[in-house]
């Protein structure tokens, strides 16, 4: 057990030196609220999982090609997918996109990895759910807070006008 810890370990720090490595090499990366900023029609979304993970669902609008079709067709799809608009690639987690990302950039293709990947537009929705849900039970409060205070004076008037 004690050999799977450290073995685990290994992993995730080779894992993180990795990541670094491609950080520090030509890798450009995107978050999810600037690719929200950027118009539609300018970028093309590019989901490199697996069938498996897309069916836990996917990023409206995207592509599916799996990360193993696109490195092995790197050549065609560099040419042929979107000319013209940035390929913004995402995975699971943002870390698999990076060499791929990589490899269309020396193919003169403008492209991205979705930092973080598709944890962060899940993460995105959670946030705005909760920015939601806080402004609609403010608006509530408010409401019961300062109904008396401004119904009743207009219900008042209504009454007299008609």
């Amino acid at each position: 057990m004690y050999h799977l810890l450290e073995l685990n370990h290994t992993s995730f720090l080779l894992g993180l030196g990795l990541v670094a490595a491609l950080r520090a090499g030509n890798m450009k990366e995107i978050t999810y609220k600037e690719l929200l900023k950027l118009p539609l029609d300018s970028y093309t979304l590019v989901d490199t999982r697996d069938e498996g993970s897309i069916q836990y669902g996917t990023i409206p609008g995207s592509l599916h090609i799996e990360e193993e079709e696109l490195n092995k067709e790197m050549e065609s799809y560099a040419l042929t997918l979107s000319p013209g608009k940035k390929l913004v690639l995402f995975c699971q987690n943002g870390i698999h996109t990076m060499a791929l990302q990589e490899e269309l950039e020396k193919r003169g293709r403008d492209a991205y990895s979705l930092e973080e990947g598709y944890v962060s537009y899940l993460r995105f929705l959670i946030e705005n759910e909760k920015d939601e849900e806080t402004r609609e039970k403010a608006e509530l409060s408010i409401r019961k807070k300062f109904h008396k205070e401004l119904f009743t004076p207009f219900a008042k008037e209504c009454n007299v006008f008609f």
